[in-house]
């Protein structure tokens, strides 16, 4: 490396602000291996033990409560920690700014004529569900947000998604809704956008362990017996909602 590429970096590591650093060494420094590992079971399964005072620092970071499950987190096939954030966090985030005005969700349903054009309907008319779409108006500016997705592109026909897929939808059209219209809440997967993994509704995928996981958490939140029986577990959450 030559000097003046030598003395460039310098100047970039000089310059980095430490507080940070300092504040995720603080957060391992408190927490203890039991904790952590309580943690990493209820939220975050297949992170690695190192990861959970990472994880802690960003959802503090982004200002989403870790423990009521406005965040979780996943490792990739690289390793490394990819934050998912629940439609409930994204939506408590944008209603503290003040300039929500308001945010509304409908279905999308279709007939086919005897063209076999599609023709939007209701559904009770025997549509067929499409998608969904999501408007927000924000406070001081003149356009609405308006934002439709595909049912096609985000369905994975598993567990939730093949029993309430138009709750499903509507919670992916308001999450990017809500993505466009604040910008600063983006950065952050939600837990409905990401169609390459399969995703329950109360985050996680559906690794053994991570089903296991997040479905003892959502029963103990719903006052629900958990006998280590996942399935009929999830059939008396889903019967709850």
């Amino acid at each position: 490396m030559s000097e003046k590429a030598q003395s460039q970096a310098q100047e970039v590591v000089a310059s980095v602000d430490l507080t940070q650093y300092k504040l995720l060494a603080e957060i391992q420094k408190q927490m203890e291996q039991k904790q952590m590992e309580y943690i990493r079971e209820m939220v975050a399964p297949s992170l690695d033990i190192k990861q959970v005072p990472l994880l802690i620092y960003r959802a503090n970071k982004l200002g989403l409560n870790l423990l009521a499950g406005e965040i979780s987190a996943y490792t990739n096939k690289e390793g490394q920690m990819v934050l998912v954030q629940a439609r409930e966090g994204k939506r408590r985030k944008a209603g503290e700014t003040n300039e929500l005005e308001y945010m509304q969700t409908e279905a999308v349903y279709a007939v086919k004529d005897a063209e076999g054009k599609y023709k939007k309907c209701e559904f009770w008319e025997g549509g067929e569900l499409l998608g969904a779409t999501c408007r927000i108006k924000r406070k001081g500016h003149d356009r609405e947000t308006v934002v439709t997705v595909k049912l096609s592109e985000y369905n994975t026909g598993y567990k939730i998604w093949a029993n309430k897929p138009e709750t499903m939808i509507k919670k992916v059209a308001q999450s990017q809704a809500l993505s466009e219209a604040f910008p600063e809440l983006g950065g952050v997967y939600d837990e409905s956008e990401i169609p390459t993994m399969v995703i329950d509704a109360r985050g996680g995928d559906y690794s053994k362990r991570r089903v296991k996981a997040n479905i003892k958490k959502a029963a103990e939140a719903e006052k629900v017996k958990f006998d280590g029986d996942v399935k009929s577990v999830q059939e008396k959450l889903d019967a709850k909602e």
